[in-house]
């Protein structure tokens, strides 16, 4: 029997254009500023974390990656 295995990508601040569509303009400055201040992850680095999960053997259940830049505070 194939047994469903769940996993759960939790990335902290990625560089996208994510924060284009907030619409409220001070959340908005916020936001980037706080983005700004770290080196923020890559797609290629969440990319990675799904290919590590999906491709764990059958016995592996990845429950949950948490995957955030190192400068971002906990």
């Amino acid at each position: 029997m194939d047994a469903i295995r769940v996993t759960i990508i939790e990335p902290g601040a990625v560089q996208t254009e994510l924060r284009d569509h907030i619409t409220n303009a001070k959340v908005r400055e916020d936001v980037e500023k706080w983005a700004q201040s770290m080196t923020q992850l890559e797609s290629e680095d969440i990319a990675a974390a799904i290919v590590y999960a999906v491709t764990a053997p059958q016995r592996v259940n990845v429950n949950e990656i948490l995957i955030r830049p190192t400068e971002q505070p906990g």
